[in-house]
Order: structure tokens, then sequence, then C-alpha cells
């Protein structure tokens, strides 16, 4: 699932939410969970990509400056 499924998911489960019954609380209070969830893990995901694209970088870094000083 990449970046925009997960903002797809999440404002559809927001428009659910806001057309439940306001009598559905406790399926209210799931969906609530559900959508701090996924926002939580679009953060670490994004947190993620940066920390794997920051070791790549370094990688390549690392083998550019092998490969010059040999």
């Amino acid at each position: 699932m990449n970046h925009l499924d997960v903002n797809i998911l999440t404002l559809r489960a927001e428009t659910i939410l806001n057309d439940l019954d306001q009598s559905d609380g406790e399926v209210r209070i799931v969906m609530k969970e559900m959508i701090d969830n996924l926002r939580m893990l679009e953060k670490q995901n994004e947190s993620l990509r940066k920390q794997i694209a920051a070791q790549q970088k370094n990688k390549m870094s690392s083998k550019l400056r092998d490969a010059l000083y040999e």
C-alpha cells in the first residue's frame, strides 16, 4: 500500500465516520481509533522511507569514495 492509498483510505474512513449516526458511539470510537492508527502508521512509514533513502545515499557515497581512491 503506497502513500496515496493510505490517504484515500483515511479520507474514506473519515467520511464514513462523519456519516455515522451519533447514536453509533462504539462504532464511532473504533473508527476514530482506526483513523488515528492509519495516520500514525503513515508517519512511521514516512520516517522509515527517509531513513532508507539516507542509508542508500550513504552507501552510494561510500562506493563512489572507494572507487575514487582505488
